[in-house]
């Protein structure tokens, strides 16, 4: 069974970690071409993409779906993540009952249930913490939110039992920005330019 955690303080990962918020260097939707190739001693790969409200849906695809990784259009990316809400939120009406479900079936019941998760899964909002746990259940995917109080960001490092993983950015559990990773030749940091969306 997986389970959704929270640390409480920053770790290795993140110490690791050179942030990077110079607004020079912010990237403007799918125009990253700049950061795709070599520079200097720092080779720019692309790890996520942008969302609004749906960053665990994306990190999902990113490690589950071919196409998504195939396919750069940053408008059907983000049809993606949307289709996939509205199929979850489908899923999770037809089967609430089911008692593999039953832990957190109860937890979703002291937030208000079913009318609770359509509500949230109509908006345009990041889905909440424990909506996260509950899908992380259904996708067999395990995922943790580090936090860097200094910044207000929060870093979600989700991974699936094939080992592939993806990290996403968010601010203040609303705003969402989107990662270029940077990775030195000479070093093994990584460092991270961000677009708020």
């Amino acid at each position: 069974m997986t389970e959704f955690e929270i640390t409480k303080d920053e770790t290795d990962l993140l110490n690791s970690l050179e942030i990077n918020l110079d607004a020079e260097k912010f990237t403007i939707g799918d125009d990253v071409s700049e950061f795709l190739t070599k520079k200097d001693d720092i080779i720019f790969l692309r790890i996520s993409t942008l969302s609004l409200g749906n960053s665990f849906l994306h990190n999902f695809l990113k490690m589950t779906s071919k196409r998504y990784n195939q396919d750069l259009d940053y408008e059907k990316r983000l049809k993606m993540a949307k289709n996939l809400r509205k199929e979850l939120l489908s899923f999770i009406k037809d089967n609430y009952e089911e008692e593999k479900f039953k832990k957190y079936k109860k937890m979703m019941d002291k937030k208000g249930g079913l009318e609770y998760i359509n509500e949230a899964f109509n908006s345009k909002k990041e889905l909440d913490y424990k909506l996260y746990s509950f899908m992380a259940y259904l996708f067999d995917v395990k995922f943790e939110i580090y936090r860097l109080k200094e910044k207000e960001l929060e870093l979600i490092k989700s991974y699936n039992t094939s080992g592939k993983f993806s990290l996403r950015f968010l601010k203040n559990n609303k705003t969402l920005y989107e990662p270029i990773a940077g990775m030195h030749e000479n070093r093994k940091e990584l460092f991270f330019n961000f677009k708020n969306v």
